[in-house]
């Protein structure tokens, strides 16, 4: 009866493993089990996609955001995300199945001015800083850093890639201005993401120079989230031709808050 009853045992703790393929190095050294190559991890929940923005918005020595909320969406490619934003001004994109952020920007740290005030290498290091206090390896990766400069704003991306051809990295982009990283980008997961390099006074003053009439003046700006067009709306009052002194038309401007490029749309 003993040895019925091991048996048994064995049995019973033999079916619980099956899901899993253990590797000989867990076996021998006590390391993570491997997954069935065939089984598929459900998606991560919208809580659990809040709590990695919350986390990766604080690193490790800034404040933790509250108020945040996740909706699911699906990329052209049919990839399963989360865009997270809060109530202040924090965008994030965060993939549903592995949970890592895979996009992060902060609208009132984008650059509005075209002046550069900080170094390629100052740029860099601030760079590494903030990808580092947010638990990404960047042992054993090339990077580069570039100036992007839109005419209205300049910004540096610095960017970490493998020595493999053709693999994609992660990138940090800083405000050329102030030193401050404001977007964050991974292009890892096969998933085109172009944070906005362009602030709300910058895309003002865009909108007001496509329209090219004197007197026109800034309404009010709207931000509009896409993963590759992300876009301002800039309404401006505009005063009518021929009318009045005090009579205006008003214009919506759409400026393409990745490029700058400005469309003017519909006048009423």
């Amino acid at each position: 009866m003993r040895r019925f009853s091991f048996g048994a045992l064995g049995a019973v703790l033999l079916m619980v493993l099956l899901p899993l393929t253990l590797s000989s190095c867990w076996i021998a050294c006590g390391c993570v089990s491997t997954p069935d190559p065939n089984w598929t991890p459900l998606p991560v929940s919208a809580t659990e996609a809040q709590a990695e923005v919350a986390k990766f918005t604080a690193g490790k020595t800034g404040v933790t955001p509250e108020g945040l909320v996740a909706t699911s969406f699906t990329a052209g490619n049919a990839k399963a995300l989360f865009r997270v934003e809060g109530p202040t001004v924090t965008d994030a994109v965060v993939d549903a199945y592995g949970g890592l952020v895979i996009e992060w920007f902060d609208r009132g740290r984008l650059p509005d001015s075209a002046e550069v005030g900080v170094s390629s290498e100052q740029a860099q290091s601030t760079a590494a800083t903030f990808i580092g206090d947010r638990g990404r390896y960047l042992d054993g990766l090339q990077v580069t850093t570039a100036l992007r400069q839109t005419g209205s704003t300049s910004a540096y991306v610095v960017t970490w890639l493998s020595y493999s051809p053709g693999a994609l990295g992660m990138s940090v982009f800083v405000n050329a201005s102030t030193g401050v990283p404001f977007a964050f980008a991974d292009q890892q997961f096969n998933v085109v993401v172009a944070p906005p390099v362009i602030g709300a006074d910058a895309a003002g003053r865009l909108a007001v120079a496509a329209v090219s009439t004197p007197g026109e003046a800034v309404t009010s700006t709207e931000f509009t989230f896409d993963l590759e067009n992300p876009s301002w709306t800039v309404h401006l009052a505009v005063p009518s031709s021929g009318a009045g002194a005090s009579a205006t038309q008003a214009v919506d401007v759409t400026v393409n808050a990745a490029t700058g490029v400005a469309k003017v749309g519909s006048s009423t």
